[in-house]
């Protein structure tokens, strides 16, 4: 039996450009550019069926905690206007492991793992609508909203330190 808590984050970013176009005329030339920030606290507990056994297989679940926060501008250059929205989430859920270990030493292991998630997230966002010359407000939208988010992560290789 053993007892494992982690932080893990992500953060992603970038930018395009976008052309709107029908059939007849271009719409809409713009720009859009984004960035997004998580950060999540996991608590497992783990089960080893033979804990004497040098290579072990493991199996555990426990809480997780989220949250994160999203940035994203468009700008239209040919309309002459620009939206900014911005969201912060929070996720609560449990997380599943399973695994293989081999211990080097009582001290020292290395291990591949495979985990799973399912998290229900409340997520708040606010939008705005502005006009590039002036810098006047068009519109403004506040949203909220509710979720049941799963994630099947990739495999994880990895060095434990036991004390």
């Amino acid at each position: 039996i053993a007892v494992r808590v982690g932080v893990s984050g992500s953060l992603e970013f970038g930018n395009s450009k976008y052309n709107l176009s029908d059939t007849t005329r271009t719409m809409a030339l713009g720009e859009n550019s984004f960035n997004t920030q998580s950060i999540s606290l996991v608590g497992q507990y783990l089960v080893y069926p033979s804990p004497d056994a040098r290579i072990n297989v493991f199996f555990g679940g426990g809480p997780v905690f989220t949250f994160s926060r999203r940035y994203n501008d468009s700008k239209s250059i040919s309309l002459e206007h620009y939206q900014v929205f911005i969201s912060k989430g929070w996720g609560v859920g449990g997380v599943g492991v399973f695994g293989v270990e081999w211990f080097a030493s009582m001290e020292f292991s290395l291990h591949a793992e495979y985990d799973v998630s399912l998290q229900y997230f409340w997520d708040r966002g606010s939008s705005e609508y502005r006009l590039t010359q002036g810098d006047r407000v068009l519109q403004t939208q506040e949203n909220t909203s509710k979720s049941w988010r799963f994630y099947a992560n990739s495999v994880k290789f990895g060095l434990s330190v036991y004390f």
